[in-house]
Formats: C-alpha cells, structure tokens, sequence
C-alpha cells in the first residue's frame, strides 16, 4: 500500500484498528446510513481473520448501537457487552461500567444498580467519574438518601470540581434545602 507516496506494509492489527476507529466515526453520526457503513467496516474485520469478531470490535459495536435511541439496538449492545464481561478472567471496571450504563439507557433500574455495585465493589469507587454518574443517577429517581452518600464520597474524590458542585446543588434542590444552595 502506498501512504504518502512510499510502500510501505501494513500490518493487519493496524488495519483492523484503522477500520474500527472509522466504523466509531460512522456509527456515532446520526446520518442514516451510518450505522450500516460501521457494520460494514466491523464486518470487514471479522472477514479478514476468518473467525468471531474481536472483542474490540464487539466492543465498538456495542458502543455505536448504544448510542442510538433505539431500544432494540440499546438491547444488542446490551447483549454484547453482557458476553464480553461474562467472557472476561479478570474484571475489566470500564466493560463493566459500560454495561451498566446501557442498562440505565434502558431503564432497567434493577441491573444498573446491581452492576454499579459490582463495579464500586471491585475498586470503582475511586473512579469520580462512576461515582458521579451513579450520584447523578440516584438524584434523578429520588434517592437522595443514599444519594447523599454517594455524593459525599464524590466530593472528597473530586472536591475542586464543577460537576461534583453541580451534583451537590442538584441534591439539595431535590432535597428541598434551599438555603444551602
């Protein structure tokens, strides 16, 4: 192949990552046709190696169906990604942080929970990011005790941080405790 006019090889896991990345920037527009130019992309992967699809690639197809407002896409990305984790020897907190943000995307409470626990018991809770989503999260269905917990944990993580103060003014309205606000 030639890249600025030179031979040069290219090795398969540099094409494979080439056609992933550009299958994300497909599959992450909202242009029609995009999700099946990243399929397409992902597929010629898979056809490359004669085998099962990558978990990096199930795992960028994951994240493009999660993206879209669809909920039977929102259910394959899902299923893929509760095959990853399943699949997985060791716990990965960023797979498993992902899926439990797709159960939330569906409103399946009861697993976003149960995953977010998971994912805090295995060292997650360190993490501001998760920590302040699952704040954010218990503050939008009226938790606001354990709301508060979780935001008092967000705010010795992060402490000189917008969003933890944003979090924080949020509970408090939710809370009714104006005065602090």
């Amino acid at each position: 192949e030639q890249i600025n006019g030179l031979e040069t090889e290219v090795v398969p896991d540099d094409r494979f990552w080439a056609r992933r990345n550009l299958a994300l920037i497909y599959g992450l527009q909202s242009e029609t046709d995009s999700l099946a130019r990243a399929k397409a992309l992902l597929k010629e992967n898979d056809s490359e190696i004669d085998g099962d699809p990558t978990i990096e690639d199930q795992r960028a197809l994951a994240i493009i169906l999660g993206s879209k407002d669809d909920s039977k896409l929102i259910l394959q990305a899902i299923s893929i990604m509760d095959r990853i984790v399943k699949s997985q020897a060791t716990f990965s907190l960023s797979d498993n942080f992902m899926l439990a943000q797709l159960y939330s995307k569906n409103q399946n409470w009861t697993r976003y929970t149960r995953t977010m626990r998971d994912v805090f018991s295995n060292g997650g809770a360190d993490n501001p990011d998760y920590v302040q989503q699952y704040a954010n999260s218990l503050i939008s269905r009226d938790e606001l005790v354990e709301a508060r917990l979780w935001t008092d944990r967000l705010k010795r993580l992060a402490k000189e941080n917008v969003d933890t103060d944003t979090i924080e003014a949020r509970l408090l309205y939710a809370a009714g405790d104006y005065e602090k606000l």
